[in-house]
């Protein structure tokens, strides 16, 4: 499975061809949407207690991005188009090495947080990683909830990490199509993540 974030930067260069910008957007779209239930796989896999407070928020998130990209798709009216989505290779050695290495700093970090400023220390680290990935801070936190860790915090992290990624995928397709299209992103990513904020809130008080 290719990237989210390398289909936001490939399908944002494209973005030049006035014809398929619709289509592009949409597809940047439902490549976001794909995310949200493969952290509740990652979570699954690892500490399926978590699931109970992730998958309302999670869910919400995932109807919110494909619904913005279905509307887009809607817009789209069958011109073709031969334009090459180019991408790297997603699990290329040197790519895992590298998330190898995310992980386990995350890891560190989240434990020297804790011992540091508590919990809420986590938070922070939560929204550091999402500007880059939501993988490592799943799995690092949904291992820590077995360490001591409590599962509201860890459901939130991963939700507050989910947010990020989601408004930092907006951001860069404004960088890199230009405001006219980047902020037909950006304004279903921003709705995304409101409404995972708001339904893990709500997901604390009901």
């Amino acid at each position: 499975m290719v990237s989210s974030t390398a289909v936001t930067l490939s399908f944002s260069r494209l973005a030049a061809k006035e014809k398929i910008r619709p289509l592009l957007c949409g597809g940047i779209l439902l490549a976001a949407a794909v995310m949200f239930p493969r952290i509740l796989l990652e979570v699954a896999v690892v500490n399926p207690s978590l699931l109970a407070s992730l998958t309302v928020p999670l869910g919400v998130m995932t109807l919110a991005t494909v619904g913005g990209a279905a509307w887009f798709w809607r817009q789209y009216r069958g011109d073709s188009a031969n334009a090459e989505l180019s991408v790297r290779n997603p699990v290329e050695l040197m790519q895992a090495l590298q998330f190898g290495l995310f992980l386990t700093l995350i890891l560190l970090l989240g434990k020297a947080l804790i011992s540091w400023v508590g919990e809420p220390g986590i938070y922070a680290l939560a929204t550091f990683s999402g500007l880059a990935d939501v993988d490592a801070i799943t799995l690092s936190v949904s291992r820590m909830a077995k360490d001591g860790l409590s599962n509201q915090t860890a459901a939130n992290a991963i939700v507050l990490a989910a947010g990020v990624n989601s408004l930092t995928k907006g951001i860069l397709a404004m960088v890199v199509a230009g405001s006219e299209t980047g902020v037909k992103i950006l304004i279903p990513m921003i709705i995304t993540a409101m409404l995972g904020g708001i339904s893990a809130a709500w997901k604390l008080f009901y």
